[in-house]
């Protein structure tokens, strides 16, 4: 049977109540220790050794999902893993990232981009006919 995460990564149900599995809360804490130590999306899902789901393996949108949620922190209920400032940071790393990332770039020295920017230099006649190209 499929195991289906209705909590995030890091708690539990116990007794109807929201826990804290140990291994599970500190691996989120890990993560983002790892995330502002300057390791890639990519580089911590490879180090995480705590399953995240009995049949998945870690990948970079399971970490940035647990980067992004702030539930983390202690809001609507959920017992705090990791402190604000540290969920703070880390989305501003995050942001910042993504800003760089999306940013668009300029064709400055490429021929498409001088091709189609600059203009006619000069006026060729047609042999046998009165138009100017």
């Amino acid at each position: 049977m499929k195991a289906h995460r209705n909590i995030p990564f890091g708690y539990m149900m116990r007794g109807g109540e929201i826990v804290l599995p140990p291994d599970e809360s500190a691996a989120v804490g890990q993560i983002f220790e790892m995330y502002l130590h300057g390791l890639s999306l990519k580089s911590i899902a490879a180090a995480m050794t705590v399953p995240y789901n009995v049949d998945k393996s870690w990948n970079k949108n399971m970490v940035s999902r647990i980067l992004e949620n702030m539930h983390y922190t202690g809001a609507d209920g959920y017992p705090a893993i990791i402190e604000p400032e540290m969920f703070r940071t880390a989305n501003e790393i995050k942001q910042r990232k993504r800003r760089f990332a999306s940013a668009p770039t300029r064709r400055k020295n490429t021929f498409a981009a001088w091709f189609w920017a600059a203009p006619l230099s000069r006026k060729v006649r047609s042999r046998g006919c009165s138009f100017q190209f």
